[in-house]
């Protein structure tokens, strides 16, 4: 349907405008008269007028200053014009100020039979991209929040590939330089509850500022908020960031806990930032609370001994020691039970534990993918068992630590290949530093140097464990004595 207003002085013409209107789109139109300029203004104010038949010379406000208004309250309505005027320059100033038709009186019937079905078409035609634009938006509002935990996903992995920020902020018409990333936690997350949770935390975040945020991987979410210069210039920014988390609180729950990083611009640094989210969320207290990652506030002993069993074991991974990364996993769990951590807060320090292993793995050897990684997260949430996790883990970082030491040794320094073969050939030899130097042709000095930059220890250090594991293999094995095995 299309709502038509006739304003004219003259109920004679209002009644004949009625009446073609009436013949020709009965079936199309409603329509509405008044008989003055400031009387089509109080309906238009009220009603959704499409097509406005107006006269210029009329009491009080005029033709041409009541289309001025109207322009002002819908931009989009179509006014035509049908006036005794027939001055050049009234059409001119019509047409200046956006009407659509100017017709001179009288008018002949055809003519505006076809004028209004041109503005119908008009009309239809704004409709129809309206229609179109509103069902891409409905489009865009539901891919959306994939493309956002895309974004966060490649940001936690960042050093897999390098992340186009630039493009995915254009996507999103966001054009801030500065930002940073919160980590939330939020109890009593399960699949029942998980993706409404969701989509009130999303909604929640866009109505106080422009967030991209990601999927629940367990019971924490991230998201990274854009920065504008007038709030960093504001002095504000800790106290607004602060006001995001007391909505979340206040909507969702008391018991939400909050990290939020540093302010940042480089885009190399999204993964640190990330990082920092979580190193401040953990060390929030379990009750509920935010943190900022510059603040030196609120350490407690649980969140710095976790933080140092997951460098520990990162760290143990990246020699490709599989033996001391499966030693410290177990002292990791052991830490969780003894100081009765719930499994769920350790499911959080364990989730961060396997992205630094794949990321670190993914680092020494960019040919490696781990297909298995996006079911993970799934396994982990869905498992309680301390046990079971603990086998879960240990076989992950292990895989992860065969993969590591594979590509080190394939990689590894044909000098250091040359001696590490003659060293496992001759344990029972008189293994020295200058003796090994002569085998290769270099000096002592930059042997052991190059030794230890590659495996991690010492050349004296290689040589006694793999005399020890040579001689725990023939006790196993063999009858021999331990005096025979030493002598």
């Amino acid at each position: 349907m299309y709502n038509i207003l006739i304003t004219d002085d003259e109920q004679i013409v209002i009644d004949s405008l009625f009446y073609i209107m009436t013949n020709f789109f009965s079936d199309k139109v409603n329509l509405f008269s008044a008989l003055s300029g400031a009387e089509s203004l109080e309906i238009i104010s009220r009603e959704n007028i499409d097509i406005i038949f107006m006269d210029i010379n009329m009491p009080g406000l005029n033709g041409l200053e009541t289309v001025k208004c109207i322009k002002k309250l819908k931009p989009d309505s179509i006014v035509i014009i049908s006036s005794a005027f027939d001055k050049f320059l009234y059409a001119q100033e019509a047409m200046n100020i956006g009407v659509f038709k100017y017709l001179t009186k009288p008018v002949n019937k055809n003519i505006i039979i076809q004028t209004v079905k041109d503005a119908i078409e008009q009309i239809d035609k704004k409709r129809d991209e309206q229609t179109n634009d509103n069902e891409l938006q409905k489009k865009l509002d539901s891919i959306s929040p994939i493309v956002e935990s895309d974004f966060i996903y490649s940001c936690i992995f960042s050093n897999e590939k390098k992340i186009d920020l630039k493009s995915y902020l254009e996507y999103f018409n966001i054009f801030e330089k500065y930002w940073c990333f919160a980590s939330i936690e939020v109890p009593h997350i399960d699949s029942s509850n998980e993706y409404s949770i969701y989509l009130n935390i999303r909604k929640l975040l866009n109505q106080q500022t422009r967030c991209l945020v990601g999927s629940f991987i367990l019971n924490r979410l991230s998201f990274f908020i854009p920065l504008s210069e007038v709030m960093l210039s504001s002095g504000n920014t800790h106290v607004i960031l602060q006001q995001l988390h007391s909505t979340l609180c206040f909507n969702i729950s008391s018991s939400i806990r909050c990290g939020f990083s540093s302010i940042e611009s480089n885009p190399d640094k999204l993964l640190d930032s990330y990082k920092d989210s979580l190193f401040a969320l953990n060390k929030t207290p379990f009750s509920g609370g935010f943190l900022f990652a510059d603040s030196t506030e609120n350490t407690f002993s649980n969140i710095t001994e976790s933080s140092a069993y997951i460098k520990i074991i990162s760290n143990q991974l990246k020699t490709g020691n599989s033996t001391s990364v499966q030693d410290y996993t177990n002292e990791f769990f052991a830490f969780f039970e003894n100081n009765n951590l719930s499994i769920n807060k350790a499911k959080g320090f364990l989730f961060e534990l396997l992205i630094d292993a794949k990321n670190i793995t993914t680092e020494i050897d960019n040919e490696f993918s781990d297909k298995d990684f996006d079911n993970i997260f799934q396994l982990l949430s869905e498992e309680n068992s301390y046990s079971n996790l603990r086998v879960f883990i240990s076989k992950k970082l292990i895989e992860y630590s065969l993969v590591i030491k594979a590509s080190k040794e394939k990689k590894q320094n044909p000098i250091i290949q040359k001696i590490t073969d003659y060293i496992n050939n001759n344990l029972s030899d008189n293994l020295t530093l200058d003796n090994l130097a002569q085998i290769t042709n270099v000096s002592s000095f930059y042997l052991s140097k190059l030794f230890k930059e590659e495996k991690n220890t010492t050349l004296i250090n290689y040589i006694s464990d793999k005399r020890l594991e040579k001689a725990c293999e023939l006790l196993d094995k063999t009858d021999l004595s331990i005096k025979e095995i030493t002598s």
